[in-house]
């Protein structure tokens, strides 16, 4: 199974998420802090979920998923839900061209949500092909634990150049990943060390 990774704007990304648990809640929290809109359908949801619905960040249905609720212009489903219920979400998905993904059933997914690392202007995407996700997880924790929010500082120097037409000296873009990945290796050794 082949994966493109692509990064999306999400000014105008409406997903719908079936489920209303804490699976359905981490995917929901990774959408709103991408600044998806979100709707969530489920009879339930867990507290966490509660209090994004009580601090207005998502609208919630409170029922059970129909066919129909995909016609409010979702691009994009998400399911938390498993068996009969999650083939008939991603059966009428595809019968409207809109992509879906099945939680923990990858042969069943449009698409995957990858490991994220978010500093500033860097965005991240680390994915196994949904086939060790523990693996992404962990590259995302130690990449988390070494860049800083200064990489934005560096982006936006090197955008500034670009938008004035200069050229970008290559050379000082390498010393900085030098650096930024001797960081890596430096807490990849230390935490060798420590495990065994």
């Amino acid at each position: 199974m082949g994966y493109l990774p692509l990064v999306f704007k999400t000014d105008n990304l409406h997903v719908l998420v079936v489920g209303g648990g804490k699976v359905a809640f981490r995917k929901v929290k990774a959408l709103l802090e991408a600044g998806a809109r979100v709707t969530v359908i489920s009879p339930h949801v867990c507290d966490e979920m509660r209090e994004l619905i009580q601090d207005g960040k998502l609208e919630w249905i409170n029922g059970s998923y129909q066919g129909s609720c995909l016609k409010e212009g979702f691009r994009f489903v998400v399911v938390a839900c498993g068996g009969d219920a999650a083939r008939k979400v991603r059966d009428d998905c595809h019968e409207r061209g809109i992509l879906c993904n099945v939680v923990d059933a990858p042969d069943m997914c449009d698409f995957v949500f990858p490991a994220v690392v978010r500093k500033g202007h860097l965005l991240l995407a680390i994915s196994t092909s949904a086939l060790a996700p523990v693996i992404a997880a962990e590259i995302r924790r130690i990449l988390e634990g070494v860049i800083t929010e200064d990489i934005s500082g560096f982006i936006e120097e090197i955008h500034s150049l670009r938008r004035a037409g200069k050229k970008v000296d290559r050379e000082s873009i390498r010393a900085f990943l030098r650096e930024l990945f001797s960081r890596v290796s430096a807490t990849l050794e230390t935490n060798g060390s420590n495990t065994r």
